[in-house]
This record gives structure tokens, sequence and C-alpha cells, in this order.
């Protein structure tokens, strides 16, 4: 096995404490907002105890925002273990069966998959502060037969005349509808299945994961490997990044807690 692909394998993982500090950036910036002199003094702005919601609501998504790398790891540190299982099989303090093994890195998968859109669904609620008509509530949705549910409906409405919409959408059409998908048949239906894809460049056998729906005589399948899942999890960090940065330069809706 070719040493600069076992190298390559590990560097894929994330440093989980960079990632976490994309979400603190943004708690600084509201605490920034918050004049926290006067609120000791109980004089306050109209906004502080808003800008304090937001606050709290990052601080509580937090689990969910960095779920996506921290299941990729998971998964990179299992599938390192099967690839390379024959290389360092006497390094390990118990034999793992090819089954097990398997199984484990296609969990972490599916956790990287439901995880994503968990955490699109975490974010939705701060839309609640910057834009009338979007639920507390409300999920992420998806678009069906050209029309949108849930989030998305709203997010198809204002896109014609909304910047932020707009990159929403686009970004819905390159890459979150590929990404929620498959979330919904292993939820609903099946497991991933894995085929493996021998790489002469390498060499090695290279996963690819299947998710597989047949129903109604309807079939739906989706096909991804490890480097199609780390760039989801990194779309998913940018889009983040992307809209929290535009919505708070937006004004505030509401002057009152909700929380």
């Amino acid at each position: 096995m070719d040493k600069e692909f076992m190298k390559e394998i590990k560097e894929y993982k994330y440093n989980l404490e960079e990632v976490r500090s994309g979400i603190d950036k943004f708690q600084i910036i509201l605490y920034k907002k918050i004049n926290l002199e006067n609120m000791s003094n109980d004089i306050k702005s109209e906004f502080d105890d808003v800008y304090l919601d937001l606050v709290t609501l990052l601080r509580q998504m937090l689990p969910s925002y960095i779920s996506p790398a921290y299941h990729f790891n998971k998964y990179m540190d299992d599938l390192y273990t099967d690839i390379f299982w024959d290389e360092i099989k006497f390094e390990m303090d118990e034999e793992i069966s090819m089954a097990l093994r398997e199984a484990k890195f296609i969990a972490n998968l599916q956790g990287v998959i439901t995880s994503i859109k968990t955490a699109l669904d975490r974010m939705v609620v701060i839309f609640s502060y910057y834009y009338p008509g979007f639920a507390w509530y409300t999920t992420f949705g998806h678009i069906a037969d050209n029309k949108g549910k849930r989030f998305m409906g709203k997010v198809c409405e204002l896109a014609p005349r909304d910047t932020l919409m707009k990159f929403i959408l686009d970004e819905y059409n390159s890459w979150i509808k590929m990404a929620v998908e498959p979330r919904n048949i292993i939820i609903h239906y099946n497991d991933l299945q894995t085929g493996w894809h021998f790489d002469s460049d390498i060499p090695a056998e290279i996963p690819i994961h299947i998710c597989n729906k047949s129903m109604d005589k309807k079939y739906e399948s989706f096909s991804f490997s490890f480097i199609t899942i780390h760039e989801y999890c990194d779309r998913w960090y940018n889009f983040f990044d992307k809209v929290l940065e535009h919505l708070l330069k937006m004004d505030i809706i509401y002057t009152e807690s909700r929380l």
C-alpha cells in the first residue's frame, strides 16, 4: 500500500477546535453589539435582549454545527482501519472482523449525512429574527416538483428579489439537495451499501457508497466517495459562514427576547 496515500487519508480529517471557532466568531460579533457596561447598570438598548437570544441560539447549536466534521473524523478513522487493515492489524489490540469494520465506517458516514440536515434545520430559527414569515419551529425543507417546502418554500418566493435567498437557492441546487436527499432514504428506508473501486494510481481499493430506494416502481440512487462527503462538510461550513455574515449585517425585526 502506498504510504503517501496512508498519510493523505489522515490529512482529510478536521481540526475540531478550528471548526468550533467558526461559530465563536459570530458570538463575538453579537457580544460587541451589546453594551455590556450599560446592561450591568440596567440600561439596555432595545435590541440587547435579542442579541443575547442569538448568542444563546448559536451556543446551543454548537453540537449540531460541529457534528458533520466530528462524524467525518470518526468515519475516516474507521475507513483507514478497514483500507489498511493488512498493514496495521498487528498493531491492534484485538481482531476486528471485515463485516464490523465496514459496518462501523458506514455507521459514521450515515452520521455525517444526517448531521448536515440537522445542522441546516438548527440554523433556520436565526432567520426568524431577520425576516418576517419564517416560523420559529420550521425546518429547512426541500424542493420537490419545482415547489419549495417549509423554509425552502420561503427561499424560493424571495430569491428573485433578495440576495441572500438567491445565494441559499443556488447552494441548494449546487450541493445541499445531493447532501440531504440520501439522509431521507437512510432515515426511512435503507442503510448505505459499499462498493469498491480499484484505483491503480495508489494502488488501493477505494469505497464508493451507494444509497438506494426502490418503492412503488420508483427508483432513486445516489453514490459518492469519501472525497465527496468531505466536500459536503466543507460546503456546510462555508455556507453557514456566508449566511451568518450576511444576516448579522441586517436589521433585526424584533425588539423583545423570544427565549
